[in-house]
């Protein structure tokens, strides 16, 4: 008997092995056939590409025989103007929204945006761009964002259009970062009329730490600008709308040309916006003026507002041809030396004649004159980008 012992636990080994492998079997089939489901669901009921649709079966799960929150949330948001292109990407980005309980959880936030101006195509852009709204909660948050927004803005319509500017407006931090920059703000003598302007023109601006918004409004005091001023509150967008790393290698290229440092703040307390297009622009304006029109770097300093022009579209235009360094004339010199001379009076004219919003402080600037095309929120579009809290959060200082 002794001698069958070891036989009969061999036995029970290997049976407890082959009934382990058939749990793990089965298992591993029900997934894979869950994860297949999933996928097609995915494709044909949300219309995402099968790459996309297989990556997200990784962090979601459906069943055949319990669809119905799913598809609940799918004819919710249809009959809410959500097309086709919408949901496919809404699910892209928070494949979990198919969870959601439509009753207790979609419908009141849809609701109250709907009421406040935001429906049709709005609406789906906006949860689209930030749906981290269905994340929140609509009486311990969206509400008082809202409302918060409403007491400095006055009405829905500005505070929809502020919204829109970014979308993640509705859902940042109230108590711990709008508010306090509100107040900080208002301390720091920025009258009420200009912090609303600056919420609905830029509202990225109270978005970010706040001392890193304190640290931006010290550095333009230092430069003798007053909190009232227009030229303030329009150099502090510019501050905070790039990384400190963005404003050294400005900078730099600037330096490259012969700027002091003195020079380059000089400039940008008198013409914030010079300092607010992109490097490479910088430098192209810079290599035409100094290069090709042969111009001195005083002059470039005392009208600044040549950096901000494209140099195909305005500068070679305005400088009478394009191309090269021009052909020597007799008697010595460049034609384009001689063609800058002219333009140089023509601008010097320019500047010294033209209303103050014209020359970049503010009020009537065009938008193509404001660095070339459409610069969204003053102007400005300095590649953090799109926007979501990250780049927003960037700490700096400046130091004069």
């Amino acid at each position: 008997m002794a001698a069958n012992l070891p036989f009969r636990n061999l036995l029970s080994l290997m049976q407890n092995r082959l009934l382990t492998t058939s749990a793990a079997t089965n298992s591993s089939t029900s997934q894979l056939l869950s994860s297949s489901f999933t996928v097609n669901f995915l494709m044909n009921s949300c219309g995402l590409p099968f790459e996309s649709a297989l990556s997200t079966s990784q962090k979601l799960k459906l069943e055949e025989n319990n669809l119905q929150r799913p598809q609940a949330v799918l004819a919710f948001l249809k009959s809410h103007g959500f097309d086709n292109t919408h949901i496919t990407e809404l699910i892209k980005k928070r494949p979990g929204i198919l969870r959601s309980k439509v009753e207790d959880n979609l419908k009141p936030k849809i609701e109250f945006l709907t009421q406040n101006g935001f429906v049709g195509k709005l609406l789906a852009d906006l949860i689209v761009l930030n749906p981290v709204i269905f994340r929140r909660g609509l009486s311990s948050h969206i509400k008082p964002t809202f409302q918060f927004l409403n007491t400095y803005l006055e009405n829905n319509e500005n505070v929809m259009a502020a919204v829109k500017r970014s979308s993640w407006l509705l859902t940042y931090d109230l108590t711990g970062i709008l508010q306090p920059n509100i107040e900080f703000l208002k301390r720091e003598g920025v009258p009420l009329h200009s912090i609303s302007k600056l919420i609905l023109t830029q509202p990225r601006t109270i978005m970010q730490k706040v001392n890193r918004l304190e640290d931006a409004v010290q550095t333009v005091k230092k430069l003798g600008l007053e909190p009232t001023s227009e030229l303030f509150m329009l150099a502090l967008k510019v501050l905070v709308s790039m990384k400190e790393s963005n404003w050294n290698r400005k900078m730099e290229v600037l330096k490259s040309f012969g700027w002091s440092e003195e020079d380059i703040w000089s400039v940008f307390k008198s013409n914030p916006l010079c300092l607010a297009c992109s490097e490479e622009k910088m430098k192209s304006a810079m290599d035409f003026c100094v290069n090709t029109m042969e111009m001195d770097v005083e002059t470039i300093i005392r009208y600044p507002r040549f950096l901000t022009y494209a140099v195909d579209k305005r500068l070679r235009r305005r400088g009478g041809g394009g191309g090269g360094g021009g052909a020597k004339l007799e008697g010595g010199g460049s034609w384009w030396l001689q063609q800058y001379r002219g333009v140089a009076a023509w601008w010097r004219w320019w500047w010294d004649n033209a209303e103050y919003g014209d020359r970049g402080g503010g009020g009537s600037v065009k938008e193509g004159d404001r660095g070339g095309g459409s610069m969204g929120e003053v102007g400005v579009r300095e590649g953090g980008g799109g926007v979501a809290q990250r780049s927003v959060e960037q700490g700096y200082r400046f130091d004069l």
